[in-house]
């Protein structure tokens, strides 16, 4: 499940992970990128579209994300793109005065 923890510099804890078994490795980095360089919330970083490929020439994206302007791109350069139900994840954000932000 990949377990993640983030201290922030501002004493926030970030904890979040996922099942899905070869999903979850990006899984978890879309969480992670979405969380710091986005600034995003925790709610809104595991709501984000995902992707995942596995160097098999088909990328399994959420369900959805396949009508998208950046997967009409994806697929005019030619990649191949699979929607799944579901690639889930779970996490909470503990804020120093120990508030939560929370994924659900």
């Amino acid at each position: 499940m990949a377990p993640t923890l983030i201290f922030a510099p501002d004493g926030r804890i970030m904890a979040f992970g996922s099942p899905g078994g070869s999903t979850i490795i990006t899984t978890v980095w879309g969480i992670a990128t979405h969380l710091i360089d986005f600034q995003q919330g925790m709610a809104r970083a595991i709501a984000a579209p995902r992707l995942s490929q596995r160097n098999n020439g088909i990328a399994q994206v959420d369900q959805g994300f396949e009508k998208t302007a950046t997967a009409r791109e994806l697929v005019a350069l030619g990649h191949q793109l699979e929607p799944v139900a579901e690639m889930g994840a779970n996490g909470r954000i503990v804020n120093p005065d120990g508030t939560n932000d929370c994924s659900s």
